[in-house]
């Protein structure tokens, strides 16, 4: 009985992998300015901002710690190997 032999190919470009953490790291750093900042201090583009408003934004924050989540998973998910038989 011949041995198969496996080749291993990543799952996704090494790119990838760096794209999702950067992603994931500034998702994670905008939710700590949500959760930490009040809306009167957060900067006047970012959605929640209210002038009159000690309020923070913890909605927000969780949504994107979920979103930053997701992207590190992705991040985990291209680093795997995929092993096909060879061809032929």
């Amino acid at each position: 009985m011949p041995d198969v032999v496996l080749t291993a190919r990543r799952n996704a470009p090494v790119w990838a992998t760096y794209v999702l953490v950067a992603a994931g790291v500034l998702l994670l750093g905008c939710a700590a300015v949500y959760w930490f900042v009040p809306s009167q201090s957060l900067p006047t583009f970012v959605p929640g901002y209210r002038e009159d408003s000690l309020r923070h934004h913890h909605g927000h924050a969780l949504i994107l710690v979920a979103l930053g989540a997701n992207a590190f998973l992705g991040a985990w998910q291209t680093t795997g190997y995929r092993c096909r038989p060879p061809a032929g």
